[in-house]
C-alpha cells in the first residue's frame, strides 16, 4: 500500500527507533483502513507489535512490524518473533514499512515469513534477514 500524507515522527529515520516509530503508526493506520481494530502491543510484549481483531468474527492477526529506511540492506528479527511467527502461521503478519524522508512510502504484508525452525535456532537469540528479498514477497495489505 502506497502511503501519502502519514504523519512524520520526530527525529532522523536513520534512526531504527525513528523508523520503527513511523513503522508502527502506518501500520495501525492501514488496519483501520482495513477495518481491523488494531491494538499497539507494549514493547515489552514479546513477538509481536499489534493485536488485530477482525470486529465481524473476532479473528486476530499478530503483526510483527518492520520499518527501514530505503534502501536498507538488513533487518534483524528476534528468535521469539520467528517461534511466534511458526506456532500461529495462519495469523501472523510481518509488516515491512519502507520510510523515505521521515515518513512511510510503502507497506507489504509477508504471510509466513519464516521456513521453519531452522530460522530459530536455539543457541540463537535474532536473525538478520535481506530486506529486499523479503519485502519482494510482500503482498498489498489484507
Amino acid at each position: 500500500a502506497q502511503l501519502r500524507g502519514e504523519p512524520r515522527a520526530a527525529g532522523r529515520p536513520e534512526d531504527t527507533g525513528v523508523s520503527e516509530r513511523i513503522a508502527v503508526d502506518a501500520v495501525m493506520h492501514v488496519e483501520r483502513e482495513l477495518g481491523y481494530l488494531p491494538e499497539e502491543q507494549d514493547h515489552s510484549n514479546p513477538g509481536f507489535d499489534i493485536l488485530s481483531k477482525d470486529p465481524i468474527d473476532g479473528g486476530l492477526r499478530f503483526i510483527e512490524v518492520k520499518g527501514r529506511v530505503s534502501g536498507a540492506p538488513n533487518f534483524t528479527v528476534t528468535r521469539t518473533e520467528i517461534l511466534t511467527a511458526l506456532n500461529k502461521p495462519e495469523a501472523f503478519v510481518l509488516a515491512m514499512v519502507t520510510v523515505v524522508d521521515g515518513a512511510a512510502e510503502e507497506v507489504r504484508y509477508v504471510r509466513q515469513p519464516f521456513a521453519g525452525s531452522e530460522d530459530a535456532f536455539f543457541d540463537t537469540t535474532s536473525v538478520d534477514y535481506n530486506w529486499r528479498k523479503l519485502f519482494a514477497r510482500g503482498e498489498d495489505p489484507a
